[in-house]
């Protein structure tokens, strides 16, 4: 097949979205498919994949790391003509969403979409739930309606993500397929990251050897409820001296953390590292205690999965995006109450035994969340979608 993917999120960009179209695009690869990316122009970027092609952007103005692309270009609509697509695949509802549907159309290509993204709680946190907020909420459920109507099948992450579907009214199937990660770096780390190398990397980034490590990973923004986490500490820190935070990540939130963390005199205990390369993220989960996000906007988090990998326990704050990949006390942590955070945090730290139970229970699940896996039922749906 060739397969047109359409996504406003992918490298440069650090996101589940670009990590997710990145695995797609490395495993149809492998199952013998040619893959197109279309996708934002950033400046300064040079694609060494022949197969990505860049449409005009400009800032988001909500985010100016992110940016909002063309949702027409006459000269890669030659390039379409010539590639003669099988299937197109879009993951998102705006430029290049609206691209993908207008490709469609026009050259009678079947169409599929992921719905990724919980535009509610964004608006919320962005706008406030205010006049603007509602008018902005109508706004992004018709475009989001339109665009899932248009299409053959619609994906879900999670069953969170169905649901809302099914509110704004969406006529075409919709099939829950669970995110995938390529598991074979994290897997890798379990045996390469020993405690000499686990050792010297603490002692790279000044933490004490017996500091217990909490870790948060992802784009830093408001929705993401990071200072849910950072308000918790100072609780904790009155039990306990031996607590680190270590949060990876940029985003438009990173500010507020900074200054809330020095608000709260946390300096000595949060360590932001910033953005990451992706081929360096495993020795972070190797090095850390647990795994910990307090994040409601989530349709199902690749780091999560990629934690359970690396055999790192991990904590959530309770939502139904968890409900399939965490069993409360099974395969990793729930809390519900933002005030009990710090007691149960205090509990769980240094029960060696419980941590290790957890963390073997969770990554005896995580093949069902491979790569391949992922792949393969999405390829299927292709098949379906080209039959049609």
């Amino acid at each position: 097949m060739n397969i047109g993917i359409f996504t406003e999120a992918y490298f440069p960009q650090i996101s589940g979205v670009a990590t997710l179209v990145d695995v797609l695009d490395k495993e149809l690869t492998k199952l013998g498919h040619n893959v197109y990316i279309f996708t934002n122009y950033y400046p300064d970027t040079i694609d060494e994949n022949k197969n990505v092609f860049r449409l005009p952007s400009i800032p988001f103005v909500f985010d100016k790391a992110c940016r909002v692309g063309s949702f027409y270009s006459h000269k890669i609509m030659k390039e379409i003509k010539k590639i003669k697509l099988d299937v197109i695949h879009t993951h998102t509802e705006f430029s290049m969403g609206l691209f993908g549907r207008i490709v469609a159309k026009k050259l009678k290509i079947p169409i599929v979409h992921t719905y990724h993204t919980m535009y509610g709680d964004w608006i919320d946190s962005s706008i406030g739930k205010n006049p603007v907020g509602f008018v902005a909420s109508n706004i992004i459920s018709d475009i989001s309606k339109k665009h899932c109507n248009f299409c053959y099948k619609i994906i879900a992450p999670s069953g969170k993500i169905k649901e809302v579907l099914e509110g704004y009214g969406i006529k075409k199937p919709i099939e829950i397929i669970s995110n995938g990660v390529n598991l074979e770096p994290f897997i890798k780390a379990n045996e390469e990251y020993d405690l000499e190398k686990i050792k010297k990397l603490k002692e790279e980034l000044n933490i004490n050897i017996n500091d217990k490590i909490l870790l948060n990973l992802g784009r830093q923004s408001k929705e993401k409820s990071v200072d849910v986490i950072v308000r918790s500490l100072p609780e904790l820190i009155k039990i306990r001296k031996d607590v680190k935070f270590v949060v990876i990540g940029d985003g438009p939130g990173k500010q507020d953390l900074e200054k809330l963390v020095k608000d709260l005199n946390l300096e000595k205990y949060v360590i932001f590292l910033g953005k990451r390369p992706r081929q360096d993220i495993e020795k972070f989960y190797k090095i850390a205690d647990l795994f910990i996000t307090a994040s409601l906007f989530e349709v199902q988090p690749v780091t999560v999965i990629e934690a359970m990998a690396a055999k790192l326990p991990v904590m959530v704050k309770k939502d139904k995006a968890f409900e399939g990949v965490i069993e409360k006390d099974v395969t990793g942590f729930v809390f519900e109450k933002d005030e009990e955070l710090p007691l149960i945090l205090n509990q769980i730290l240094d029960n060696k035994l419980l941590l290790n139970t957890i963390s073997n229970n969770a990554f005896e699940k995580i093949g069902n969340f491979s790569s391949i896996n992922f792949t393969k039922n999405v390829e299927r749906v292709y098949f379906e979608a080209i039959k049609k």
